[in-house]
């Protein structure tokens, strides 16, 4: 049993209610607290509170780990949507999809499977494996289970969790070759100046003739870096763990949405995506205001998240529609427009599902420029150092010929 930590609301009352309660998951706690007449805004496992949260290291293997969740999820969505939609039980898919895993993919669903077992539906045996299902995950189950749509949640879930590292992948295999250009050019410059100049540079003096200014300062930069090429490595190191840091400073999330292309990149995408989270969550009958607070964790820069939190609280203090709270302009005023028309026809959901389907197509598109901005860019730059380079060694060669 975990100690969580919650921030919740009373319908009709401002300001938050703080707690802790001891329980065996988290959807454990948010049950709980609807049971208090409470509406639970965010529930936090208290592992790491104490020690100040995980080290760096920790932070990027649990990056990876949650990667690697994402696609074993993603195919297990699937596969049981599959095997449900076919008429198989629900016990027997889970038990013919761990025969057919490996590793701690077949360990989840035997678990899953032991859970449904012992008499327990398929929400609740997610519910105890919180690192696996997120709070999302369990209230759409959990609604489908109600309502007999389970095949149909479950394929929707396997779609949005294919889709959720999607953006990040495009925008890595984008930055992909303009790096590898940027490394290669760099290589270049360092083998000239510290292996083929300085033999240039000794004929010239053996010559008895000058120098040029750019051979001049093309050596010195090259002494340099002989010089000191031990501190390469824990330089470049400190610089890239320096720009992640500062990428994810909570401090810095409002400046971030500033920035030209990258910043609009930002809030296309995530707002599309909580969007998207809370047309399905709607559908699935949640509150508005419990359907804000379990999409909220999801996103990941402050400014964003913070304004669903003052949403919800908008909401939890009188307010009778979502577009009536004035922080929803900080979000985006298309997005403000186009929830204030779905509220208006009641067909909020819908609403919502188109705006966050066209800011995830916006996103793409967004990535595609990036990458048409970057890729010429680098090569430009990469052109003039290299030309330097080149009129720095040819020079010194043409003065080699002119004294003979």
């Amino acid at each position: 049993m975990a100690v969580y930590r919650y921030l919740a609301t009373r319908p009709g009352v401002s300001g938050s209610i703080r707690g802790e309660f001891a329980a065996d998951s988290e959807a454990q706690v948010r049950h709980r607290l609807r049971h208090m007449g409470l509406l639970p805004a965010r529930v936090d496992e208290l592992t790491h509170a104490a020690r100040g949260g995980p080290r760096p290291i920790t932070r990027a293997l649990n990056r990876f780990t949650a990667a690697r969740r994402t696609i074993d999820l993603a195919e297990f969505y699937e596969g049981l949507a599959a095997l449900l939609t076919a008429g198989v039980p629900l016990l027997e898919s889970l038990e013919l999809l761990a025969r057919g895993k490996r590793g701690r993919a077949s360990t989840l669903c035997r678990q899953i499977a032991d859970g449904v077992r012992r008499g327990g539906t398929l929400s609740q045996a997610m519910a105890a494996r919180p690192a696996w299902f997120s709070p999302v995950d369990q209230a759409l189950v959990r609604s489908a289970q109600h309502s007999g749509d389970l095949d149909a949640t479950l394929s929707s879930l396997a779609s949005h969790r294919s889709r959720s590292g999607e953006l990040a992948h495009r925008v890595a295999g984008t930055l992909a070759y303009p790096l590898l250009l940027a490394c290669f050019g760099v290589g270049v410059v360092v083998f000239l100046s510290t292996a083929t100049l300085p033999q240039l540079a000794a004929v010239v003096r053996d010559s008895g003739g000058e120098l040029p200014a750019a051979t001049r300062l093309l050596l010195a930069a090259g002494g340099t870096i002989a010089a000191w090429w031990w501190l390469a490595l824990p330089v470049l190191v400190a610089t890239v763990g320096a720009c992640a840091w500062a990428v994810r400073l909570d401090a810095l999330a409002q400046v971030r949405l500033r920035v030209p292309i990258l910043g609009l990149l930002i809030r296309r995408s995530q707002i599309g995506s909580a969007s998207l989270l809370l047309a399905r969550l709607l559908r699935a009958g949640l509150p508005l205001g419990e359907s804000i607070s379990l999409v909220e964790p999801t996103v990941t820069n402050r400014a964003i998240a913070s304004a669903l939190v003052a949403l919800r609280s908008g909401l939890a203090n009188g307010a009778a529609r979502i577009s009536k709270v004035s922080v929803i302009s900080r979000l985006d005023p298309v997005f403000a427009r186009v929830v204030e028309v779905g509220e208006e026809s009641g067909e909020l959901d819908a609403a919502l599902e188109r705006i966050g389907e066209r800011y995830v197509a916006s996103a793409r598109r967004l990535v595609d420029r990036l990458a048409t901005l970057l890729e010429p860019m680098v090569i430009l730059v990469l052109a003039g150092l290299i030309g330097f380079v080149v009129y720095a060694a040819v020079m010194p060669m043409l003065q080699v010929s002119r004294s003979f």
